[in-house]
């Protein structure tokens, strides 16, 4: 008898926009984040798949910025912490914390100059 094939482990996410940045990591590994302990912001997470990601690639902190609601199950993990307001109206208060991120994701939902901006604000 032929051998058995070996199982293939899909992960499960609240979204299919999660293996986008999967695939990003994937093929930037030489620039992300090795440390032990990183914290990044992910702009436009509702549902929440790219912030279990950065979780699942080590992430020890993520701030979920997005006014939309995140499944539970990313809700559930300790390394998220939603922000349910519009990224603009949460800068001032991100920057007055002085939090370091190493990485910021954004899928944000609207034109990429707006996309940009958010970004380059943090």
């Amino acid at each position: 008898a032929p051998p058995a094939a070996a199982a293939v482990v899909v992960p499960v996410f609240p979204c299919r926009a999660a293996f986008k940045l999967q695939e990003v990591i994937r093929r930037c590994a030489d620039v992300w984040p090795v440390r032990t302990s990183w914290i990044a912001a992910d702009i436009g997470a509702s549902p929440g798949g790219w912030t279990s990601v950065l979780v699942d690639y080590g992430a020890a902190k993520v701030f979920a910025i997005d006014p939309g609601e995140l499944s539970a199950v990313v809700l559930a993990r300790p390394e998220v912490e939603h922000i349910a307001l519009r990224v603009g109206d949460y800068t001032p208060t991100l920057l007055s914390q002085a939090v370091a991120l190493d990485a910021i994701v954004c899928d944000m939902n609207c034109h990429p100059r707006i996309a940009v901006d958010a970004v380059l604000a943090l």
